[in-house]
Parts: structure tokens; C-alpha cells; sequence
């Protein structure tokens, strides 16, 4: 089995490689819950609660009909972010088969 994982530290910027996407070269870490789930319902993304990886400081979701899974947590205190109440976005990955 392989896949692809994009760890973020929310507060932070991620550099992606150029390749992706061509001429690209960082953008914020700092992703809240609430601008991702507006993103996919603007794009037409369907998605669900991934009740498994969703408890206590942390939630969770995936995209159908791809199932890429989005996990979200609770800033850490080292975290710089604007709302320390707010879900940020974490971990994005994608198993393939």
C-alpha cells in the first residue's frame, strides 16, 4: 500500500515542490476548519464526518468520492494563529491501493 501525507503547522507557510502546482512556491499553513469545508462546498466536493478520527481536540473528515482524508485539531500553544478556539487543518493524506 502506498499514498501521499501533507503534514501543517498551522501558523506556519508550506513550500511545495514546483512541480506542485507548476510555478507554485508557499502558501499558509494556517487552514480553519470552517474556510476548508466552505472550499469543498464551493467546488462541489461531497464530504462526511470521519467519525474515527474525530474525539476530543480533534476532527476529521473525508472527500467522496476520492476519500482523502482531512484531520484538524486544536492549535498547540506554539502554534501562531489568529483564533485559538478553531480547528486548523493538520494532516491531509490519501492511500492508494
Amino acid at each position: 500500500m502506498s499514498g501521499i501525507w501533507i503534514r501543517l503547522w498551522p501558523g506556519s507557510t508550506i513550500k511545495l515542490p514546483s512541480p506542485v502546482p507548476a510555478g507554485a512556491e508557499s502558501f499558509s499553513a494556517t487552514v480553519p476548519r470552517e474556510e476548508f469545508v466552505a472550499a469543498l462546498d464551493t467546488a462541489g466536493c461531497r464530504h462526511r464526518i470521519n467519525s474515527v478520527l474525530t474525539f476530543g481536540e480533534q476532527s476529521s473528515l473525508r472527500t467522496e468520492p476520492a476519500d482523502v482524508c482531512a484531520v484538524f485539531s486544536l492549535p498547540g500553544r506554539n502554534n501562531d494563529v489568529p483564533h485559538r478556539d478553531r480547528f486548523y487543518l493538520d494532516v491531509l493524506h490519501k492511500r492508494a491501493v
